[in-house]
């Protein structure tokens, strides 16, 4: 949750704060979908796993797009898999940089797929709305002023193919997840 928090509390998502503001106080049925959908659009643009290490089966070679050779994988090799690269690909996303939260479900991969289905995306697609639902019917939500309102983040790059944010938590030590970020409303 605090991922999605912090993508739309950034000043340059404004509108799409004050649409999902909208969402959270509607009845209609689907505004539920919509504001899943801005979710999984948060989550596909900045994601807290922005790949997974998988070792080759069999010998394969893989097609590449944008007239790049094929990469020939041998049985056994270690391959990085960039999530977050296939999160951006205009193939599987047309305009991948613009908030879609229209986009149809069965293009994200966000919780794996088949076999490597995470057991928790039920369980997030079920609750994140509510949870979404909750802070942002919240008076004027905000962060809170200074640097308590920010995650400590910084960009890593990522085996040469992908950069993503790694946290910093109270110990100062790197995470993948956030650790703490304050927000403010009115009563």
């Amino acid at each position: 949750a605090a991922l999605v928090l912090n993508f739309y509390l950034d000043d340059e998502r404004k509108a799409e704060r004050e649409e999902i503001i909208k969402l959270v106080k509607s009845e209609k049925a689907e505004s539920k979908s919509l504001l899943l959908g801005y979710i999984l659009e948060a989550l596909r643009l900045d994601p807290q796993a922005p790949g997974i290490f998988r070792q080759a089966a069999v010998d394969v070679e893989v097609k590449e797009s944008n007239g790049l050779a094929p990469v020939r994988v041998k049985k056994g090799d270690t391959i990085f898999v960039s999530l977050k690269n296939a999160n951006n690909d205009p193939t599987a996303f047309p305009n991948p940089q613009k908030i879609d939260p229209t986009r149809p479900l069965d293009r994200y991969k966000l919780f794996g797929a088949g076999m490597h289905s995470c057991l928790g995306q039920f369980f997030t697609q079920a609750m994140m709305p509510e949870v979404m639902r909750s802070v942002f019917s919240l008076k004027n939500i905000r962060r809170a002023p200074g640097e308590s309102g920010k995650l400590y983040r910084f960009r890593a790059d990522l085996f040469g193919t992908t950069t993503n944010y790694c946290y910093v938590d109270k110990k100062g030590c790197a995470s993948p997840w956030p650790s703490s970020m304050i927000v403010q409303y009115d009563i």
